[in-house]
């Protein structure tokens, strides 16, 4: 019987090793798409390009995943799989705002714009939040920021604002006031 416990406690061992060692090769994978895949791509807000990345991230990784663990731990394939899913998707979504915030300081031009949407945001179990989003223009082309959180009080539909913008990708944008 001790033989048993600890011939399964180096399994689940070996299962946890594995796991994280697919972490870090999920990890890898994220960066790569960071540094690979083109900005239209992942900052695509229309059409079948929008839709890519996500299907990378959410699709694709948690699929080679669970079918390369599927091989060596046909039991716990599955709940690896998902759990890597869990924590590959909030990772991608802090470090896509982390480059962004690094690309507009690096290569940022200011432009014109104005307040075209303020709402409010109820997140479950908190107090709601407002958001706020501003239309402004790139060589004759119009651009939306993403929904940003403010104050109730800090801005009202129309007013102008300065918006920051990659010259690069103009849908890498900011609030000029949210940007520091």
């Amino acid at each position: 019987m001790g033989k048993n416990s600890k011939k399964s406690e180096l399994n689940k061992k070996e299962i946890y090793l594995t796991a994280l060692a697919y972490a870090s090769v999920a990890l890898v994978v994220v960066f790569m798409i960071f540094i690979y895949v083109p900005d239209p791509i992942l900052y695509a807000r229309r059409g079948p390009m929008k839709w890519l990345a996500f299907l990378l991230i959410f699709g694709a990784l948690p699929y080679a995943i669970f079918k390369a663990l599927n091989i060596f731990y046909p039991k716990h394939s599955f709940l690896l799989a998902v759990g890597m899913l869990l924590f590959v998707g909030p990772l991608f979504g802090v470090q896509l705002t982390r480059f962004d915030r690094l690309a507009l300081e690096r290569d940022g031009q200011i432009a014109a714009g104005a307040i075209s949407k303020k709402f409010q945001f109820k997140p479950s179990n908190r107090d709601p939040e407002w958001m706020v989003q501003a239309t402004f223009e790139v060589n004759g082309r119009s651009y939306v920021t993403f929904p940003q959180k403010v104050e109730e009080d800090q801005y009202v539909e129309g007013m102008e604002v300065e918006v920051v913008y990659s010259h690069r990708n103009p849908d890498i944008n900011m609030l000029m006031d949210m940007l520091h």
